[in-house]
């Protein structure tokens, strides 16, 4: 800010003088500083400060201020949905960008789904099983802790895992494809 040059914490005179200057000169060194720091805004892509315009978050959605609650950084795609909804959203509930461009928020492109609902939705190619790059176990492996007897702190030393590992699959939680 240009005005911190002249607020220096000298002794006497030189002090005083530089107080009356910043005191007659604070409205121009003020509206350079507000300059200063616009044009930094407009450098980083941001709006002007008190701008009733949105932004774009880190994650490449639409960011406004809520027109209900006032709330700022709420995403304009859920706000829609809520207004087209006639309710909030809960929780768990998420919106999908039909089209996959995060900032088209036109209600045509977008759906309601839970959570659950659209993590399968963009993980429904994703590797399962062996096939995963991080897979410690086979398929044979895994079928083999399914159909066995013993306890899971036996069966995870002997495979490498964790009990809790053998204990989803052996309530069928992970390794569902096979039988």
């Amino acid at each position: 800010m240009m005005y911190n040059m002249y607020m220096t914490n000298t002794i006497g005179k030189e002090t005083s003088k530089s107080i009356r200057y910043y005191h007659r000169h604070k409205d121009r060194l003020n509206a350079e500083a507000r300059a200063e720091r616009a044009a930094k805004r407009k450098a980083r892509g941001l709006p002007p400060k008190g701008s009733p315009t949105s932004s774009i978050s880190a994650h490449g959605y639409v960011i406004i201020k809520h027109p209900v609650t006032g709330k700022h950084g709420c995403r304009e795609h859920r706000v829609v949905m809520e207004e087209h909804l006639g309710r909030p959203l809960r929780r768990n509930e998420v919106v999908h960008h039909i089209n996959d461009i995060k900032t088209d928020n036109r209600i045509e492109n977008l759906v309601v789904m839970s959570l659950r609902e659209h993590s399968i939705f963009h993980n429904k190619d994703a590797p399962r099983g062996e096939n995963h790059p991080r897979a410690k176990l086979t398929g044979e492996q895994a079928r083999e802790i399914k159909h066995s007897k013993k306890n899971a702190a036996f069966l995870a030393k002997k495979y490498g895992v964790s009990t809790a590992c053998i204990k989803k699959i052996q309530r069928g939680e992970s390794w569902k494809h096979i039988d």
